[in-house]
């Protein structure tokens, strides 16, 4: 498309951001998105303006998002900078982020939770749950043999014993194959998804097997924007609590599940 590479490109949007940053050129954030795409234009040789806007837009934009995440959103810039509508563009966001919810609660996305012996990618998956987000229905959930004794912080959090885990079945490449025919080609969302597709991810290729969806989406950060708090980082339980939902007392699958879907839907309810 352009013959200026993305790294030009971002290097010129820097260039007129900082521009705009000394000259305290007071813009909302919907004029500032439009000036930086003009002004790009500007100044592209003749050859890159005859390539597709679109595509213009679209670098212009991502470029100046970041912009207003790294220099324009810190506390300390904002007194300075009489052109930074803060409001306007975390509405903005808590808008898209609500959408982008309702879409997956109407559609059907698959909520998943999973418990395991820790954190890191050697440790195994001991329970398993996949729920429908939109009717609430229990689609699959089962507790794994890991082949070792959990230690004991793992049976406080979770409330999962060591005795519960000898009679539960072993993951195999065959329980891999039942849950890739639940998951393929659907939209899987969780709560920090990246922790449980990343330990879905070891398992099965501890079995030799590819875990199977079709796209994941972490509902923790778009939760987080929906409300326009100041962190994307926020645990189910304190999610929860804005919700007026009461905590299960066990760190359990099914019902974080559970209970992620109804964070959700309390906060589209609100909204």
């Amino acid at each position: 498309m352009y013959r200026c590479t993305s790294d030009e490109l971002f290097q010129l949007m820097r260039s007129i951001s900082r521009d705009v940053y000394l000259k305290r050129k007071p813009l909302s954030i919907t004029e500032y998105k439009l000036f930086l795409i003009e002004e790009a234009s500007s100044r592209l040789s003749t050859e890159d303006k005859e390539a597709d806007r679109q595509d213009l837009e679209k670098k212009a934009e991502s470029s100046a998002l970041w912009w207003w995440k790294n220099v324009f959103h810190k506390e300390d810039c904002q007194n300075e900078l009489p052109f930074v509508d803060m409001e306007e563009i975390r509405e903005d966001i808590a808008s898209k982020a609500l959408a982008q919810l309702r879409i997956l609660s109407s559609f059907g996305a698959l909520v998943l939770d999973t418990e395991t012996t820790g954190l890191s990618a050697s440790d195994r998956i001991i329970e398993l749950s996949i729920i429908d987000m939109r009717e609430g229905q229990c689609i699959h959930t089962s507790l794994y043999n890991p082949g070792f004794k959990l230690r004991p912080e793992i049976t406080k959090l979770t409330g999962i014993t060591n005795e519960e885990l000898e009679s539960a079945p072993v993951f195999t490449a065959h329980e891999a194959r039942g849950i890739n025919e639940i998951t393929e080609n659907r939209t899987v969302c969780a709560w920090n998804s990246g922790f449980d597709i990343r330990m879905m991810n070891a398992e099965f290729q501890r079995t030799g097997q590819t875990f199977k969806y079709g796209t994941d989406y972490d509902l923790m950060p778009l939760f987080a924007k929906a409300l326009k708090l100041e962190r994307n980082k926020i645990k189910l339980s304190e999610a929860m609590k804005l919700m007026g939902i009461k905590e299960d007392q066990d760190h359990r699958s099914l019902s974080d599940c559970i209970n992620t879907r109804a964070v959700v839907n309390k906060l589209l309810e609100k909204r």
